[in-house]
């Protein structure tokens, strides 16, 4: 269902990420309209039918500025500071002008 959340995500014009997590298979992140999509990192590996170490996708703010930094930390102290970009796919919010 569209409740019309991510189209006023990009109407405020302050939102710089959104984060999710509970999708044990995906920890990617993509850039729509402006805002950062991420994914976190499975904590357990209860639904996976592959190896996929568990861990935590990290927030860092920057104060006083519009930014932030995210990153994996893997179970096994693995860093990982450069991900793939995924390019999310779908229609465009309604009501939302693409300049």
């Amino acid at each position: 269902m569209n409740s019309g959340f991510f189209a006023a995500m990009i109407e405020m014009g302050d939102v710089m990420g959104t984060f999710a997590g509970h999708d044990h298979g995906h920890d990617f992140w993509g850039d729509w309209h402006g805002i950062r999509l991420c994914y976190g990192r499975t904590t357990r590996n209860a639904y996976l039918d592959r190896p996929f170490l568990t861990g935590a996708r990290v927030i860092s703010l920057k104060e006083g500025e519009r930014s932030f930094d995210t990153w994996l930390h893997l179970e096994d102290g693995t860093v990982l500071s450069e991900q793939p970009k995924h390019e999310p796919e779908g229609r465009t919010p309604k009501n939302v002008a693409i300049i």
